[in-house]
């Protein structure tokens, strides 16, 4: 429970910096998805 609360605690403070970590998270997964596609494919 405290390392939940500590962690919520976290996220708010680091609440500004969320949507860029979205955007990189974003780009990252659909880098994954056009590696997979691409080397389906490629097969």
């Amino acid at each position: 429970m405290i390392l939940l609360s500590y962690q919520s605690i976290s996220i708010t403070t680091h609440f500004k910096s969320i949507p860029e970590l979205l955007q990189v998270l974003n780009t990252k997964f659909c880098r994954k998805i056009a590696k997979i596609l691409w080397f389906n494919t490629q097969t």
